[in-house]
């Protein structure tokens, strides 16, 4: 059995563009004032996601078998070619209509099944209803690297990252490797020697530079978190600005 998606009145098609930071999508999919914040936030995360593995991207579809006998909505879904990826968002409890759903998905031959949760979840439950329902590698659990054990260690991470890059020279230093490779030579008639050797050291430790006979280059690393980085410091002063032109219009 192969399952199909179906658009329903509810159901939503998601841009690159809308995806770009939370508070545009939350402005655009937060039609319902009683769906909670993390669900928005789970499915904002779930969306992104999808269309960085290369999916058009659904919220709200219909799933089901060829002919429409049989299927549920699911919270997102991603289509490429005939396989389709289903995200659940599990913000407190285990859904009634879980276990259907991960029947239908584990019967078919072109899905496969995430389930968000942020917090614990009952695995037992759905190995009782659904024997062997995560062996095979269709259904798997996500939690956010954020939430309950894993806080401590992701927020160790990004501090010592903010730290690394938070540096105006190592920012000065990674910035041009975006339009092609650095040299030792080329940094000092513009940066202390000295900082120089410090600052590449410690960009070579982090992994975000690597070196080459050439010079030095941003490595796959390197280019997605700073990327990243520079976008969050843009989206960040464009949201206080305005937030300080809007305090200052109230005035």
């Amino acid at each position: 059995m192969k399952l199909k998606l179906f658009e329903s009145e509810r159901t939503r098609r998601v841009s690159p563009e809308e995806v770009g930071d939370y508070r545009t999508f939350s402005e655009h999919y937060q039609t319902n004032g009683a769906i909670r914040e993390l669900h928005v936030f789970e499915r904002f995360y779930a969306a992104r996601s999808l269309l960085e593995q290369g999916f058009e991207v659904y919220l709200d579809p219909l799933v089901s078998n060829a002919d429409a006998s049989s299927g549920i909505t699911v919270d997102s879904c991603g289509v490429l070619a005939e396989s389709l990826k289903l995200v659940l968002c599990e913000t407190s409890r285990t859904d009634p209509s879980l276990v259907p759903t991960l029947e239908l998905v584990s019967a078919s031959q072109n899905a496969r099944a995430v389930i968000l949760a942020p917090t614990t979840f009952d695995i037992q439950a759905i190995e009782d209803a659904l024997p062997g329902a995560f062996a095979g590698g269709k259904i798997t659990l996500e939690h956010l690297g954020w939430f309950e054990d894993h806080f401590d260690k992701t927020l160790q991470q990004t501090l010592r990252l903010i730290d690394l890059l938070g540096n105006e020279t190592r920012m000065r230093m990674l910035t041009p490797l975006f339009r092609r490779t650095g040299d030792k030579r080329e940094y000092r008639t513009t940066i202390n020697p000295k900082l120089v050797y410090k600052n590449l050291e410690v960009l070579l430790e982090a992994r975000l530079v690597d070196e080459h006979e050439t010079g030095y280059e941003l490595s796959g690393l390197g280019k997605t978190i700073l990327a990243e980085f520079i976008t969050f410091l843009e989206k960040t002063r464009k949201t206080l600005d305005s937030a300080s032109k809007n305090e200052g219009g109230e005035n």
